[in-house]
């Protein structure tokens, strides 16, 4: 009924004109699985045109829509599946390590409270995790020029100094 509602050509059918076409509709779709008529109802929908499909017209895209079922099932059916099973000893020995580290957790013998705190004078340890890739402009320059960034005052030593390669006799300072 979707599908019939779907074209508005079929708004202008008479009563013995709607029921022989859903009649034969019906006849020619009864030999196809539910799942093929839905898909090629789906797809008679889809098409731009104003008018009613025929009986052969919705038998093809059945056989198409059923056509592409099966293939999918095959498909799915013929990857192989590798399912491994362990042994039961691997299993027990798993078993075994889990229960004795709830057992460890639950005894508090590894808990530290203090954790992540330091003693005063003392500097802080080295972290967990660091970060691999730098994501700021200076330690990406400081990376590719293989010397550490020059914050301001270090350039405007340089720039001031006689002795530099950079001096610069009309460089009066930054904020200036």
């Amino acid at each position: 009924m979707k599908l019939w509602s779907s074209f508005p050509s079929s708004a202008n059918l008479d009563d013995a004109k709607t029921d022989g076409a859903l009649t034969e509709w019906l006849e020619t779709v009864e030999q196809f699985t539910a799942e093929a008529v839905d898909e090629a109802c789906k797809r008679l929908k889809r098409r731009n045109v104003a008018f009613l499909p025929s009986a052969g017209q919705i038998f093809t895209e059945c056989q198409n829509a059923a056509a592409d079922i099966r293939q999918a099932e095959i498909r799915a059916n013929a990857t192989p599946r590798v399912e491994y099973q362990y042994p039961p000893e691997h299993r027990e020995r798993m078993k075994a390590r889990f229960n004795a580290l709830v057992e460890e957790l639950k005894s508090g013998a590894n808990f530290n409270p203090n954790y992540g705190e330091r003693p005063k004078g003392t500097k802080p340890e080295k972290p967990i995790v660091e970060r691999r890739v730098p994501g700021t402009f200076m330690e990406k320059w400081e990376r590719e020029n293989g010397r550490p960034y020059p914050h301001k005052a270090q350039v405007e030593a340089l720039l001031t100094d006689p002795k530099s390669k950079l001096y610069d006799a009309n460089f009066k300072g930054f904020n200036s």
